[in-house]
């Protein structure tokens, strides 16, 4: 990953990766390579922190190598009030790194109020409501967008309740993926749901782009 210079140590310094609240030093790479692989303009981020670096930088990266100057933006919700020394230390870091154009928050809303665009090619749930996010984002997320959980090995409830949205769903318009950090004993997995769409009779073979 050829992330700008001094990128990952002005981040770091805002958010330290080995922090025991922190959990996405490794989460918030693969979030920016989905991000950058995927050419995502619109992500969804539910819960902020180092993750939101890494997919600001990302959407800045990606809208400098698309070819037209079309919205690249993260929405960011976050139930922590806006005046909260947390949440100033992000728009802090966000500032330092010159990516404050790249997001809009959404702070101290819980998520059942959250105003979600139209199109999503990305979506981060680091925070709760695994079920609730699944279900509102989905209707809106592009083919072959991505929809990302943090720690559902070992959190049951969230785990459960994504389960459940999930077995709603028809089984061939998705596929799932959890990957774990063996070496950790909390915030040691990330899920990706992919939205994919097939061709009747025809696995493997999509439709669109």
């Amino acid at each position: 990953m050829n992330f700008p210079k001094d990128f990952v140590r002005t981040a770091y310094s805002y958010f330290d990766p080995n922090d025991a609240w922190s959990g996405t030093e490794n989460v918030s790479p693969l979030l920016y390579t989905l991000a950058r692989m995927r050419r995502a303009r619109i992500v969804v981020e539910y819960g902020a922190g180092l993750s939101t670096l890494f997919l600001a930088q990302a959407l800045k990266d990606n809208h400098y190598d698309d070819d037209d100057s079309g919205l690249h933006l993260l929405y960011c919700f976050e139930k922590l009030p806006g005046n909260s020394t947390y949440v100033n230390k992000l728009k802090r870091a966000l500032i330092d790194l010159g990516l404050n154009e790249f997001v809009d928050f959404f702070v101290g809303t819980p998520w059942r109020d959250a105003v979600l665009p139209k199109e999503i090619d990305l979506a981060w749930n680091d925070d709760a409501h695994y079920g609730e996010f699944l279900r509102d984002v989905w209707p809106k997320l592009n083919k072959r967008g991505l929809v990302a959980f943090h720690d559902t090995v070992a959190n049951d409830v969230e785990r459960q309740a994504l389960q459940r949205r999930l077995d709603a769903l028809d089984p061939n318009d998705y596929e799932t993926m959890t990957i774990e950090e063996p070496h950790k004993t909390s915030q040691s997995s990330i899920t990706l749901v992919c939205k994919i769409i097939y061709r009747e009779g025809k696995l493997g073979e999509y439709v669109g782009a």
